[in-house]
């Protein structure tokens, strides 16, 4: 028996590497999505000739606390507090089936394989959903409102989008691009 692989031995090996290679990166795409909960998900930051910062950071987890210190935009619905919620159960899911096809035997994983799409779409529809929900718009507004003010008050600094809606955003598009690929490698 030699030790060379035929043309379709290789063909298999480089299949089954490819795969891993992208389950792998799965796995790295949803471990953002569950981290992205528990990052900023909105900051200020301001500092007046660097003697005087003001700067706060809001989880998404924790919108709630945004809402009682801008009393004016009223209180955050309870639509807006179950999302993220369920944006990171998503990314527990994903995680649970990619270690499960770590674990398992890949001859029986071809009936699950499509089940990788669902945390990553759910993922999506999450961010699309927190992204663009009236409150989210709202407190998107008043940071903005609140930088003009603060820059008119002779500080200087931002306040928007922070690590958390960075590290939601490339979860899911990371936990997408991979799944397609193991979907399409894995046939």
């Amino acid at each position: 028996i030699t030790t060379r692989l035929v043309g379709s031995e290789m063909c298999i090996r480089d299949r089954c590497m490819k795969v891993n290679k992208f389950s792998r990166m799965y796995l790295v795409g949803m471990i953002c999505i569950l981290l992205s909960g528990f990052f900023p998900y909105f900051r200020y930051r301001f500092t007046i000739q660097d003697v005087e910062t003001l700067k706060q950071g809001y989880p998404l987890l924790n919108l709630k606390k945004l809402a009682t210190q801008y009393s004016g935009m009223g209180e955050i619905n309870f639509f807006t507090r179950v999302v993220p919620y369920f944006i990171l159960l998503a990314g527990i899911a994903g995680i649970v089936l990619i270690l499960i096809y770590f674990a398992g035997d890949h001859d029986t994983w071809n009936i699950f394989n499509l089940n990788m799409f669902i945390p990553v779409v759910a993922s999506g529809v999450g961010l699309f959903i927190i992204r663009h929900h009236q409150t989210i718009r709202a407190i998107r507004e008043i940071l903005n409102d609140t930088t003009e003010s603060m820059h008119e008050s002779g500080y200087t600094g931002s306040a928007g989008y922070v690590a958390g809606f960075y590290l939601l955003a490339a979860g899911v598009m990371i936990s997408l691009v991979s799944a397609v690929c193991f979907f399409a490698l894995d046939k």
